[in-house]
C-alpha cells in the first residue's frame, strides 16, 4: 500500500489542475503569515478583551468563512475536498467515530510529549557537533527554550459557566480551522501542485507552518505544535 494525498478536487486537464493549486497556495499564504505574525501583539491584546475578542473571531470564524465561500464559488472546493473522508467512504458511521476518537487521543499525547522529543532529537543531532567543536574552541552555551509570550488561559474569564463556554469555543473553532487550512487545503494544494505523491513535502510543511502559527506560546508551544503536526498530517 502506498500513502498518497489522494487527487485534488480541481475540474480541468492537469495543467488546470496545477494552476488551481498555485492559486489556492496564494490565498492561503496570507492567511498563515497572519497566524505567524500576530503573535507580535496578541500579548498585548491580552489586557484589552474587547480588541482581543474582536479580532480572534475575525480571524478564526469570519475570514475562514470568507475564504471557504471563495474557493466554493472561484476554485470549485467544497466541504468533501478538504475534510478527509466524503460521503463515499469504507467507513460505517460508527467505525469513523471510534477510529477519530482513538486517533484523537493518540494525538493529544503525542501534543504534550513534543517537547520532549524535539529536546531528544536536538541533543541527538547536535552532541556530537558540540563534542567535536569543543576540542578547537570554547562554544557558547546555548538554549532553544524561550518564555511563552501569550497563552489561551490568560484570557479565559474567571466565572466557571463563562469559562467553560470560552473554553468549548477555542476547542471547537482551533480544532476545525486548523484543519481545514493546516491540514485539509493545504494538503489540496500540494496534492495540485506536486502531485499525490508528494506526501513528505506536505508533512514537512504543513507541521512547520502549524508549528511557527503557535511561536508565541514559547519554545514548549512551538515544538509540541511541531510535532502535533508532523502527526496530524
Amino acid at each position: 500500500m502506498v500513502l498518497t494525498l489522494g487527487n485534488p478536487n480541481f475540474p480541468g486537464t492537469p495543467e488546470h489542475v496545477r494552476r488551481a493549486g498555485r492559486l489556492l497556495l496564494l490565498w492561503l499564504l496570507p492567511y498563515f503569515a497572519l497566524a505567524i505574525i500576530d503573535g507580535c501583539f496578541l500579548p498585548l491584546l491580552v489586557h484589552y478583551p474587547t480588541p482581543f475578542w474582536a479580532y480572534d473571531i475575525t480571524k478564526i470564524v469570519l475570514i475562514p468563512a470568507v475564504y471557504l465561500l471563495f474557493f466554493q464559488r472561484y476554485l470549485y472546493i467544497r466541504p468533501d475536498s478538504y475534510f478527509f473522508t466524503g460521503r463515499r467512504n469504507d467507513f460505517k458511521g460508527w467505525e469513523l467515530g471510534a477510529i477519530t476518537f482513538w486517533w484523537s487521543l493518540i494525538l493529544y499525547v503525542v501534543y504534550f510529549m513534543g517537547e520532549t522529543l524535539v529536546d531528544l532529537l536536538l541533543v541527538v543531532v547536535f552532541s556530537p557537533l558540540h563534542w567535536m567543536l569543543s576540542h578547537w574552541m570554547e562554544s557558547p552555551d546555548f538554549s532553544f527554550d524561550y518564555p511563552t509570550m501569550f497563552s489561551y488561559g490568560a484570557v479565559l474569564p474567571d466565572g466557571r459557566i463563562l469559562r467553560a463556554v470560552v473554553a468549548i469555543f477555542f476547542s471547537i473553532t482551533a480544532g476545525v480551522v486548523e484543519e481545514i487550512f493546516y491540514r485539509g487545503l493545504l494538503r489540496q494544494a500540494i496534492a495540485a501542485i506536486l502531485g499525490p505523491r508528494a506526501v513528505k513535502t506536505y508533512i514537512i510543511v504543513s507541521a512547520l507552518v502549524f508549528g511557527l502559527a503557535h511561536w508565541e506560546q514559547g519554545s514548549t508551544g512551538l515544538s509540541n505544535a511541531t510535532v502535533f503536526g508532523v502527526c496530524a498530517a
